[in-house]
């Protein structure tokens, strides 16, 4: 499924077409395997079914990615980015209730991430 999301900065609203990665099966997944995001305004919006301290790893993902992350009602809590094929997890200090992967370097081009609106 591909939800269509508006995710607003300290300076615009960027539209961002995501692959919803739901299920722990595909939360597992993420970008392994798959192509680096072609441009801003795709990506993948992983959603947990509850707030939590959620981490993610860049085994198999050779590219660069930013991560920007937050609550149920789509206030970001953080953001950074992940290198690719690093070792270990990569985990926000705060419970986290989504987080979206996006093109690396989006926040330093775009500005760094106020709200997402979920699905």
């Amino acid at each position: 499924m591909i939800a269509h999301l508006a995710v607003q900065t300290t300076r615009t609203v960027v539209p961002v077409d995501a692959l919803v990665a739901a299920t722990p099966e595909d939360r597992a997944r993420g970008y392994t395997g798959r192509p680096a995001p072609v441009n801003d305004h795709t990506g993948i919006l992983f959603l947990f079914p509850r707030d939590g301290l959620h981490a993610f790893h860049m085994t198999g993902v050779p590219f660069d990615l930013d991560l920007v992350a937050g609550l149920a009602d789509g206030a970001v809590t953080g953001a950074g980015t992940m290198k690719g094929n690093s070792a270990g997890r990569h985990a926000l200090e705060t419970p986290i209730r989504f987080a979206l992967e996006l093109k690396a370097g989006w926040v330093a081009r775009h500005g760094t991430p106020i709200r997402v609106s979920l699905p």
